[in-house]
């Protein structure tokens, strides 16, 4: 293991340094190898920016990968982060970390233990076996096939699709696209801005190209969202700022993009991640029912929740650690008081400068040289 501390600097160091493990509490349990054990899988890397609410497992599978958690991040107790090189930035906070190098940002937090991963983890063998990057382990739907009819919803309009072949697909602002229980499968998938997706469970969606869940617009399902599987064939998968997002998806070769303040649930697998600043993933299982879940059986009344329907999108709650006051507004400024122009004394005329009494007469200018 090598650690690399930020404290008393405003950056990393960049030499690491041995670490004696002996100083650090741990603990005698390896990390999983199961796939099912992380809410968020990826291959290479991930990025997660500033001030996001982790409430669930993060791990990077391939040898050389790298997780990067920004400042004033913060994961629950309970959880764990594993790659082969984890930074935590600054004020960050963290529990259990499993990594070979370990880079610790200025005032960060390692709440839980810290374990060095032995070989032939990450130098001859990916953290997941079977590893699900591989496409030998694809699932057999693989190649995802592309073809049928178009479908691009209009403003306010809401359809419904039934299970089958279809090409690309769109939701129009405001709008919402219903899917009943079957196998779908569409060449691109898209809710641009205030859309919904709702998808009646057990379902499965195959997306040969892309997939677009944008801002302020939703997909979640109705039942379990267990029963609720994604595949993406394509290159990108986008969920937008105060976006709501629970279903199982599996994008083996998609960069995974989360904008500010999205709402993320579910089970994450994809081939690298970037974020904006202060999204909520997995926030199901923290003890409350928070906005814009469906079901957490830890908290009261839970088996109720999971039989109430989704939550709108008007719903995206703020950050559990920071609530939002209210905006305050300034009052206008006073205007200036008219003036009346009846009201004000007349203007004296202009004074012509008099010359001294003692002082000779100016020059008199003959009328001619005018």
């Amino acid at each position: 293991m090598k650690t690399v501390s930020g404290k008393g600097v405003t950056s990393f160091l960049r030499v690491a340094v041995p670490l004696i493990l002996a100083a650090l509490p741990s603990r005698a349990a390896a990390q999983s190898r199961d796939a099912e054990h992380y809410e968020l899988l990826l291959n290479r890397d991930g990025h997660i920016k500033g001030l996001a609410l982790i409430n669930g497992n993060l791990a990077v599978n391939a040898p050389g990968g790298l997780l990067n958690l920004g400042h004033d991040v913060t994961m629950t107790d309970g959880h764990a982060v594993a790659g082969d090189t984890v930074r935590v930035q600054v004020r960050a906070r963290v529990f259990d970390v499993f990594a070979n190098t370990l880079l610790a940002g200025r005032d960060s937090t390692v709440a839980g233990t810290v374990t060095s991963i032995l070989p032939p983890l990450y130098d001859s063998e990916p953290l997941v076996v079977p590893d699900p990057f591989d496409p030998a382990n694809f699932p057999p739907n693989f190649p995802i096939p592309c073809g049928g009819p178009d479908r691009a919803g209009g403003m306010h309009e809401t359809f419904t699709l039934l299970p089958g072949a279809y090409g690309p697909v769109a939701v129009g602002a405001l709008g919402k696209l219903i899917l009943q229980p079957g196998h779908y499968q569409f060449c691109s998938l898209a809710a641009p801005h205030i859309g919904d997706i709702v998808v009646n469970a057990p379902a499965t969606i195959d997306v040969a190209g892309s997939l677009l869940v944008g801002s302020l617009s939703t997909l979640l399902p109705v039942g379990s969202p267990a029963l609720v599987e994604i595949n993406v064939m394509g290159p990108i998968v986008r969920i937008g700022s105060g976006s709501i997002f629970n279903a199982r998806l599996f994008a083996p070769l998609a960069k995974l993009r989360i904008g500010g303040n999205a709402v993320v649930m579910g089970h994450l697998v994809a081939d690298r991640l970037r974020t904006d600043a202060g999204i909520i993933l997995f926030p199901c299982g923290n003890g409350k029912l928070d906005q814009g879940e469906q079901c957490d059986v830890t908290a009261p009344n839970g088996a109720r929740a999971c039989a109430s329907p989704p939550a709108s999108r008007t719903n995206v709650p703020a950050h559990p650690s920071r609530p939002r006051q209210p905006r305050r507004r300034r009052p206008p400024p006073a205007a200036p008081p008219r003036r009346n122009r009846r009201s004000l004394p007349p203007r004296p005329p202009p004074r012509r400068p008099r010359w001294p009494p003692d002082a000779p007469s100016p020059p008199q200018v003959p009328a001619s040289s005018r």
